[in-house]
């Protein structure tokens, strides 16, 4: 007999927040419609609680890399590097593999059933005695586990001390208004100083939504130079 058992699969958690998002929008894939839904995303992780090491790293991951997709997508002009661009680029095919990969399993399990036994004799009258024979113990939750192993080879490594922090727009937005009050302006290099990778991209991104609300005004002598802040009405 051959044993074919439909597992759940465990799908990175992130990932698979994303791929959720993306379908309720009928969307599809892109660098443009990752970019609508970051918010969303974001939020739903501020709503989980006692997330383990691996779920946090993954959230972390995909919360820089949809940042930097959604930076790109409000100044086109910008220019990334080649690693930046690249990383963007394995990100959606690693959204995409996951996407196909749901895909297959559902037609899998259509196909066999949960925990259906077939017959060798009756695989054989399937395709007229021409049949592949797996191995008698290969499972579905074998081949998952094999493909968890696979990603658990490409995962990006964070160390255990990583601490759960949570990103939005709103918090990085009163964080520079309050700043504001405080002094008559202000630079980017100052407000982002000892802030990780991901927190500089959540300021700059409520930088860039406070300068298109017309509540501050963003100075940039040249290419390059530190961005200074000052609120709109000052002088």
């Amino acid at each position: 007999m051959i044993e074919f058992k439909i597992q759940n699969y465990n799908r990175p958690l992130a990932i698979d927040k994303i791929l959720e998002l993306i379908e309720e929008k009928q969307l599809e894939i892109s660098e443009i419609n990752l970019a609508l839904i970051v918010e969303d995303f974001l939020n739903y992780w501020k709503s989980l609680e006692n997330m383990d090491i691996t779920d946090l790293a993954d959230f972390i991951y995909s919360a820089s890399c949809l940042l930097l997709i959604k930076s790109k997508s409000l100044l086109p002009e910008a220019n990334l590097s080649q690693e930046e661009e690249a990383e963007i680029k394995e990100f959606q095919d690693r959204i995409i593999f996951f996407k196909e990969f749901k895909i297959a399993k559902s037609n899998i399990a259509k196909l066999f059933g949960e925990n259906r036994l077939f017959s060798r004799n009756y695989l054989n009258v399937l395709n007229n005695g021409k049949f592949f024979y797996p191995s008698t113990n290969l499972t579905i939750e074998n081949l998952s586990q094999e493909i968890n192993k696979l990603f658990d080879d490409l995962k990006i490594n964070f160390q255990e001390s990583i601490q759960k922090e949570i990103l939005t727009l709103e918090s990085k937005i009163n964080e520079v208004l309050e700043r504001l009050s405080k002094v008559k302006e202000d630079s980017f290099v100052s407000l982002s100083k000892d802030k990780t990778k991901l927190e500089a991209i959540v300021l700059f991104l409520a930088l860039l939504h406070l300068a298109k609300d017309k509540i501050i005004v963003l100075e940039q002598n040249e290419l390059f130079s530190n961005i200074i802040i000052k609120p709109q009405n000052q002088p």
